[in-house]
């Protein structure tokens, strides 16, 4: 696991006053997770308080990408001006590039290989001791398939060694490593959470960030998976390029100021609105820049974003399986100019 701008308000006492004003008056979802997953994060009070709003108890903080493509290293570590506040849980969440878990695969196997790559890991994590030094659960973020399975399971079960006792690791679960478990295993750990969205093939038109029909065909009823499942469900937009023979060009996150629904959607000069091709598309008729991106005469442009009514019918899905739902519902992911628009509000009041 692919955002609207920061107001800064006058003075800290109005930041406090608006804090107390929304949590009193705002009803409480029913989810109660967040990922954050930003590299450089300037948490405020503002941030506090829209969590605290919504019922928001965990935070799942992505600490950085252990990549090896070139030698171990670790890529886009977090850096934060100021801690979260005590009252948020923090999970804190590693990712192993894919590259990574191809490297492991390519080095015979044996347990002294995976007992060093475990405590490289947990050296990892306690290289942000702020948020590791009292976590009590842990996350791996990984892609794995069945070539590269034997090394990553194998990873998984000597890192739970070096944890606490009591305490728990989880790891993301994809839609294909849900259903087609008999090829891809399922890992040795206490808990999945099981990713909904980027399923489909950006490159196709049809494709959208969260599609119930799509997932429908991955969770089945009655298709129990053999661990306790949270659900991680997307509330980002993404924009598509295609050009005019509907070859993805380029693919990005919404430019700031964009969280709408598609109906809303405010184009720019250049950009020119596409009813009849379906919502929230539109066609270039000159030259523009738009979203970080150049746009040519003919281009087709697509603002996807999931909506409350996809929520319901993926969580229905998921819920048919018959699975252990772990009693977590986590959003990806928390941005402070998203939660304060009107298609936030639209999430809280399908989670409810």
């Amino acid at each position: 696991m692919p955002m609207v701008r920061n107001r800064r308000l006058a003075s800290a006492g109005l930041v406090v006053l608006w804090g107390l004003v929304i949590t009193a008056c705002a009803p409480v979802p029913r989810y109660n997770s967040v990922y954050l997953w930003k590299a450089d994060v300037d948490w405020t009070p503002v941030d506090t308080a829209l969590l605290a709003r919504d019922g928001v108890s965990t935070v799942y903080l992505h600490i950085g990408d252990w990549d090896e493509s070139a030698g171990r290293n670790v890529g886009e570590k977090l850096t934060m001006k100021h801690p979260l506040p005590r009252q948020f849980s923090v999970i804190p969440v590693l990712y192993l590039t894919v590259a990574t878990l191809n490297s492991w695969a390519q080095t015979p196997l044996t347990p002294h290989v995976s007992q060093e790559r475990a405590q490289a890991c947990l050296a990892i994590f306690d290289s942000f001791p702020r948020w590791t030094r009292s976590a009590h659960d842990w996350q791996i973020d990984a892609d794995w398939n069945p070539s590269n399975r034997d090394a990553y399971f194998s990873f998984l079960r000597e890192f739970k060694t070096l944890l606490k006792p009591g305490d728990t690791l989880s790891v993301t679960i994809r839609l294909s490593q849900y259903r087609d478990r008999l090829q891809e295993g399922v890992p040795p750990v206490d808990r999945g959470v099981l990713l909904t969205y980027g399923a489909g093939d950006p490159r196709n038109p049809a494709s959208r960030v969260l599609d119930p029909r799509l997932v429908a065909q991955y969770v089945r009823p009655g298709d129990r998976y053999p661990l306790p499942i949270d659900v991680a469900l997307p509330e980002y937009g993404e924009v598509r390029q295609f050009n005019p023979f509907d070859r993805l060009v380029a693919l990005t996150t919404e430019p700031n100021g964009t969280s709408a629904t598609a109906a809303e959607l405010g184009w720019p000069a250049g950009l020119i609105a596409w009813p009849q091709r379906g919502p929230g598309w539109a066609q270039a008729d000159r030259r523009v820049f738009w979203a970080d991106l150049v746009w040519m005469e003919g281009d087709r442009a697509l603002v996807d974003a999931p909506s409350p009514e996809q929520d319901r019918l993926v969580l229905q899905s998921i819920r048919q399986t018959g699975s252990a739902l772990g009693g977590r519902l986590i959003l990806f992911a928390y941005s402070r100019d998203e939660w304060r628009t009107a298609r936030h509000e639209a999430f809280t009041s399908a989670l409810r």
